[in-house]
């Protein structure tokens, strides 16, 4: 009931603020540095009793827009670490995020398709109602091609399934009002699974890369 109704608006949250991937399996190299902005919509479903009841003037949007910040830094051993800033647009919401990637065979040529795997952690600030931290897995292939000499182009698909642990701090069940007959309430910690799939492509021309996922 109530607790089922926790874990759906938690869910979508989670959905909405975990870190994309935006990236082939194949890293930077150990001089690469990069700086990225990024931007997503995820359509929620706002006409569930989750939403209609979990927000306080029952309006919910259709989506969410998060804008986010992150720096990347190849390093050696085909790996590659990475911190990101994401905000929810029109909230009080913001994720603060670390990544690490490793290209299990960068460099081998007798292999044809690159392959990758990141680990996420990211936490959500800004509510003092509703706690959430994501732990994300990306397993990544991909195969980079160049085109007339000018852009590179590198299409991926992933495997990404979020492992997401939300919780609540102290919630007034009658907000705006003295008495409260239900009581003040706390929802427990629970971690939900959500399996992802991703597909994108990568083009870099010159100094700018581009990434649609």
């Amino acid at each position: 009931a109530d607790a089922d109704l926790f874990n759906g608006i938690s869910r979508e949250y989670a959905l909405a603020l975990a870190p994309t991937l935006l990236s082939p399996a194949e890293t930077m190299g150990i001089n690469g540095f990069q700086f990225d902005l990024q931007l997503s919509v995820t359509t929620i479903n706002a006409a569930n009793d989750y939403w209609q009841l979990g927000i306080e003037d029952e309006r919910p949007p259709n989506s969410f827009v998060v804008s986010r910040i992150g720096i990347r830094k190849g390093l050696p051993g085909s790996l590659e670490i990475g911190m990101n800033t994401a905000y929810l647009i029109e909230s009080e919401l913001w994720v603060i995020g670390t990544m690490l990637k490793w290209a299990l065979h960068e460099g081998m040529n007798i292999v044809p398709i690159d392959f990758a795997v990141r680990g996420t952690y990211s936490k959500m600030i800004g509510s003092h109602q509703l706690d959430i931290s994501m732990v994300g897995l990306d397993a990544v292939l991909s195969k980079s091609v160049g085109l007339a000499g000018v852009v590179n182009i590198a299409p991926y698909l992933a495997y990404s399934p979020i492992w997401s642990t939300a919780s609540s701090q102290v919630i007034d069940s009658t907000p705006g009002t003295i008495d409260s007959p239900k009581g003040d309430f706390v929802f427990a910690e629970e971690t939900q699974l959500v399996h992802r799939f991703t597909l994108g492509a990568r083009f870099i021309m010159g100094m700018f890369n581009f990434t649609t996922e």
